[in-house]
């Protein structure tokens, strides 16, 4: 985005995994937020749309800084990241409500970092583990948007 207008595949990487590459951040400008807003980033999306099915923007926190609230005025829809036993209820809640303020679409969310029985298995939630034979412990917890329960 700092660089002349090029063709944004020149940079797209390949990763390990099929059908799944990575178009990395570069160096981080003197004032993101102003490059955000520029709409070169918006033309860049829309033209990396016409290369793949979907494309996924990494973000920062949405409390303290513009970026991600630039960000969520140009993507289609948000997918709400919580951290396990480091972001705070009342944080994730004011940050939903910043989001949900600015018109952002948020999907839902995804609790990382999960350790031990969190307790929580039902209607409002679902727990995946991955299989004894990848010998993992990680565990990913998704639950409906927050904003669509009211909690």
């Amino acid at each position: 985005l700092t660089g002349e207008a090029a063709d944004p595949m020149t940079h797209v990487q390949p990763t390990q995994f099929d059908g799944l590459f990575l178009l990395p951040a570069g160096p981080i400008p003197p004032n993101p937020a102003d490059l955000l807003s520029s709409g070169r980033l918006q033309a860049m999306l829309q033209q990396l749309e016409t290369q793949f099915d979907m494309l996924v923007v990494d973000g920062p926190p949405v409390i303290g800084l513009a970026d991600a609230l630039l960000l969520s005025s140009i993507v289609n829809n948000v997918l709400f990241v919580v951290e396990s036993g480091r972001t705070r209820t009342k944080s994730a809640i004011e940050s939903l409500g910043v989001l949900r303020s600015t018109g952002a679409h948020v999907l839902g969310a995804v609790l990382t970092k999960v350790t031990g029985e969190l307790g929580v298995y039902g209607y409002y939630g679902y727990r995946y583990r991955e299989s004894l034979e990848q010998q993992s412990d990680r565990e990913i917890m998704m639950f409906p948007s927050i904003a669509e329960t009211d909690a």
